[in-house]
């Protein structure tokens, strides 16, 4: 459980932080990577199975990246 309370809150700088989102867009034809980048769900996701090889823990990361993302945006 700890992995999925560390690596959430990771993929979510990645995804929200103004500076690496500026520096991804000088990166000429990274069009997919901005895609990739902008998206906290895919990101948390990815980030959770490299870390821990366990593709039920990344969904469940996901799923709480998700969760998480419609109560910030309800806010």
């Amino acid at each position: 459980m700890y992995t999925l309370i560390t690596l959430i809150p990771i993929a979510w700088w990645l995804t929200e932080f103004e500076p690496l989102q500026a520096t991804i867009d000088r990166i000429p034809m990274s069009q997919w990577l901005r895609d990739a980048f902008s998206c906290v769900k895919c990101v948390s996701f990815w980030l959770t199975l490299i870390v821990s090889f366990d593709f039920i823990l990344s969904c469940q990361a996901a799923l709480l990246a998700y969760l998480l993302n419609r109560v910030i945006a309800r806010l």
